[in-house]
């Protein structure tokens, strides 16, 4: 019954047109049907005329089959469009219904539900929602449209025939009608599944940066089959060591963002890159861990071009925390152990301590299993980055690049992290993109990007 009455609900969204809409469907599945009838009715006297060897009467017969075939083809073409035009614009009702519901969700929603999800229902579920106007409506009714056209004609020319179809059509339908449940059922779980392929997705896209950057991340893209792209080309062997940049210039858009840049960073020391807004201190940091392509014997590590540096090689040997840390929807634990898979959870909670964030995360409901919602929604900013901070204490990798990693604390906060950040640099060839002087202060050196 319930779902009935969410079949006639979908109707009642048609309006005032529901009555023209059903009319044209109606019509255009008798053209069909009369089609394939005035069909089978030339072919049936054609062989009744060569059975008994005359061909009288046949230029009547062609004309008759000419005449009702261009009938049934102009109301099956007629009616079919004005019957797409009306279940278009059914589909286009439920897609702003949908969105209009989106709208007055209250805030919580978005915060318990992955935006894979969100995406999902949006695409997915209101194609399917609006396949009753089309192909879900029409299997029901091209049955017993058929059954009508052509019963008529059957009980004339074989009664026998007739009655065998009818029970025929009675019976399958009693079998559909069993398998109904099962086929709800497999709906269902395919929804399900549509929709957790979408978060996956999405966590693909958001977390691109850290895909590339940590192992336990990549994990993500092996889940649907498919592998990193990037070029896995060049030696093995690869020895970190001092970072060298030979006049590098860099660009995108049609603006070039680093021009003619040199600079050499020294192996286990830390540095801090200023300058001004604008001026490359992220493309920079993008640069050396080859998110963006870099032209050949302009940037060396350990004295090797990193271009000849297989790519995953050079990327499990850079941690890297960004402007903006990106969080899967997964456990606090899982999140942390993306920076080194083989971690163990002692590993785990030993490097959560080391960037200060144990404590806070002991005090969520589930502690370390406590599932981080989309994007992060139920940490605060502070907590976000700290966990950031644990993922490159696990990976435990000989150089640090660090975006911007606490422009967007607030005092209370920043004290924390900068007291995990001063562990996380000592002894690593560190780069520390920062505006704030504390920042920069605990550095070895400064370079300033102008």
């Amino acid at each position: 019954m319930r779902y009935s009455k969410i079949f006639f609900r979908f109707l009642k969204i048609m309006g005032r047109a529901l009555p023209l809409f059903l009319f044209a469907m109606i019509i255009h599945m008798v053209g069909d049907n009369f089609l394939y009838l005035t069909l089978s009715y030339f072919v049936n006297k054609l062989m009744d005329m060569a059975q008994i060897g005359s061909m009288e009467g046949i230029n009547e017969l062609l004309i008759t089959c000419i005449a009702a075939n261009v009938i049934a083809l102009a109301i099956f073409f007629v009616f079919g469009a004005l019957y797409d035009i009306y279940a278009k614009r059914g589909n286009a009702v439920v897609q702003r219904m949908m969105i209009e519901k989106l709208l007055k969700l209250p805030m919580d929603y978005f915060d318990k539900h992955h935006t894979g999800e969100i995406v999902s229902k949006l695409m997915n579920d209101a194609d399917t929602a609006s396949q009753i106007f089309t192909s879900r409506l029409r299997r029901v009714t091209t049955p017993l449209m058929s059954v009508i056209v052509y019963i008529i004609p059957m009980i004339i020319m074989c009664p026998a025939l007739a009655i065998c179809m009818v029970i025929i059509n009675i019976v399958s339908l009693i079998i559909n009608n069993r398998y109904i449940p099962k086929m709800k059922k497999s709906a269902k779980e395919t929804s399900i599944s549509k929709s957790k392929l979408v978060q996956k997705f999405m966590d693909t896209v958001n977390g691109r940066d850290y895909i590339r950057i940590y192992p336990g991340a990549r994990l993500l893209l092996d889940q649907y089959n498919e592998e990193n792209e990037e070029q896995m080309q060049g030696d093995l062997e690869f020895s970190p060591g001092k970072i060298e940049l030979r006049n590098v210039s860099f660009g995108y858009g049609g603006k070039e963002v680093i021009n003619n840049v040199s600079a050499e960073f020294e192996e286990n020391k830390s540095t801090a890159i200023i300058g001004q807004t604008g001026c490359g201190k992220s493309t920079l940091i993008k640069l050396l861990i080859r998110l963006y392509p870099v032209l050949e014997k302009k940037i060396y590590i350990g004295g090797r071009d990193i271009n000849s540096i297989d790519i995953k090689i050079l990327r499990d040997n850079i941690a890297y925390v960004p402007q903006e840390t990106h969080f899967f929807q997964d456990t606090i634990r899982e999140n942390i152990r993306l920076g080194n898979l083989k971690s163990t959870d002692t590993d785990v909670e030993e490097a959560a301590k080391l960037a200060n964030a144990h404590d806070f995360i002991l005090g969520l409901p589930d502690g370390y299993d406590t599932v981080v919602q989309d994007g992060g929604n139920n940490l605060s900013g502070g907590e976000r980055q700290r966990i950031a901070l644990a993922r490159a204490f696990v990976k435990n990798a000989p150089i640090l690049l660090m975006d911007e990693a606490t422009s967007a604390l607030d005092n209370n906060n920043e004290t924390e992290i900068q007291a995990a950040i001063k562990k996380l640099i000592n002894g690593k060839t560190a780069l520390v993109v920062a505006h704030r002087d504390i920042t920069i202060d605990f550095c070895d050196e400064k370079y300033q990007l102008s």
